[in-house]
């Protein structure tokens, strides 16, 4: 199935390494994936439909799967990235919650051989993915030359208006200077970017994506890193994190690349313990290389909207990195946390949370609202 892929993307003048390519077998039940990166990796060589699918925030897909003689799946494109059964619970197939003016999705033809179902799905995609290109989805948001955050009456955070094109670097900085102005819903009073009362490095899960650990091992193995990054990377892996094997029968071939959470103190990610990476002062030992979600995460009240925003981008970056570790994806130029800091929030979000985006910033602030 893989060989026919890329055989069927060569002769369509694509070229197969820019594309996430993966098949696997479990329990009886095999699933194939085919479907372009969810930011700009590539730049001009990536192939004409891939080139200007991602020029124009479009993602395109291939999901097939067969637990007996028959092989079936769907084909499909939408705005910002998604694959079905990847990026939310919420996303099914047959049943994606995608909103029709943000995607689109057929059926491909049930087959008996995989080679044809394969070349069956990809020609759905094409099909999809050329015929949107001469009418590109536009997102709909009124216009802005910014990102703005607005309080809410009962001190939390909402969106008040968005800019499709700030980076996910930028966003960080929104949402750590909208935390300042909101009430914190742990310290129930005003603070400064964060009261450092440390609950949060307490919390259960704090999942750690691959990109992370480069941080990690560049904050606390500065001089290892500099001469011998993997070797840095691993004892960061094994020091810092503990691994949590994917369940059998999730979907597609993830199970060789475990979910990463960051270890507490007493070797788990148990609640209530703290983070290994706390010192004697209850602070940050690996500040300037925290992981994404600690970045991101505050403990102000957020809209649905805004919640939905970052947590969707932060889950697209870490499937991500676990299609890579899991040789899922292999791109040809390495992909960093500062790089991914420079792409758009809107390429790394989930068309449903910027359909509520959407909704939220074109709805009239709430009486009592701040900027």
């Amino acid at each position: 199935m893989l060989e026919a892929a890329r055989q069927a993307l060569a002769e369509h003048g694509e070229n197969p390494a820019c594309w996430i390519l993966g098949a696997n077998e479990v329990a009886g039940k095999v699933s194939f994936l085919c479907a372009s990166p969810p930011f700009l990796a590539y730049y001009d060589y990536g192939g004409p439909l891939l080139d200007l699918a991602l020029a124009n925030n479009l993602s395109l897909f291939v999901h097939l799967t067969s637990d007996g003689p028959h092989i079936e799946g769907v084909a499909g494109v939408s705005l910002g990235f998604a694959v079905p059964g990847l990026v939310e619970p919420s996303l099914k197939v047959g049943d994606t919650g995608i909103p029709p003016q943000f995607g689109q999705m057929v059926p491909v033809k049930k087959q008996t051989d995989s080679l044809a179902a394969v070349r069956s799905g990809l020609a759905e995609m094409l099909r999809l993915g050329f015929g949107r290109l001469k009418a590109p989805l536009a997102p709909g948001w009124p216009p802005s030359p910014k990102m703005e955050l607005l309080v809410r009456p009962d001190g939390g955070l909402k969106i008040g208006s968005f800019d499709p094109r700030i980076t996910l670097g930028k966003f960080l900085g929104v949402m750590s200077a909208g935390a300042g102005r909101a009430k914190l819903t742990r310290l129930r009073q005003s603070a400064q970017d964060c009261g450092g009362c440390g609950r949060c490095c307490h919390d259960g899960d704090i999942p750690v994506t691959y990109f992370d650990l480069r941080g990690l091992a560049r904050t606390r193995y500065a001089e290892r890193f500099a001469h011998q990054p993997e070797l840095a990377l691993a004892e960061a892996q094994a020091n810092f994190t503990v691994a949590r094997p994917l369940q059998p029968g999730e979907p597609l071939p993830l199970a060789s690349a475990p979910k990463l959470l960051m270890r507490k103190k007493d070797g788990t990610s148990a609640e209530g313990k703290p983070c290994l990476s706390l010192d004697g002062r209850g602070l940050c030992s690996v500040y300037a290389g925290r992981p994404l979600l600690c970045r991101l995460y505050h403990c102000a009240r957020t809209s649905p909207a805004l919640e939905n925003l970052f947590y969707s981008a932060y889950y697209n970056v870490e499937w991500l990195g676990r299609a890579v570790r899991s040789g899922l994806w292999q791109p040809e130029e390495e992909i960093t946390l500062d790089f991914l800091s420079e792409q758009l929030l809107a390429q790394l979000a989930s068309p449903s949370a910027l359909a509520q985006v959407l909704e939220e910033v074109s709805s009239k602030a709430p009486p009592g609202a701040k900027k």
